[in-house]
């Protein structure tokens, strides 16, 4: 990702992750970023295909503890999904 933006995988695949980046509108704190926004609805990319989302997803927030980033702990979850 482009400086100051970090893509975050919540399951083990390489094109399953959100990106965030700093947002001016909550004070900088990392929020979720779209790839593009028309009036209030925003274009987000997962798994290869693109989503909408609200103008209220942006404000999705991300916490990190700076001081622990370089401790690395694996935890791994199996996501069963839904069917449509």
């Amino acid at each position: 990702p482009k400086e100051e933006r970090l893509a975050v995988a919540f399951e083990d695949s390489d094109d399953k992750y959100l990106m965030f980046g700093p947002n001016p509108k909550i004070g900088n704190r990392y929020a979720l970023l779209a790839k593009e926004w028309q009036q209030s609805i925003g274009k987000v990319s997962y798994a290869g295909e693109e989503f909408n989302i609200t103008k209220n997803s942006g404000f999705s927030g991300l916490m990190v503890d700076i001081d622990k980033l370089t401790t690395v702990q694996k935890k791994s979850k199996i996501v069963k999904g839904r069917e449509l």
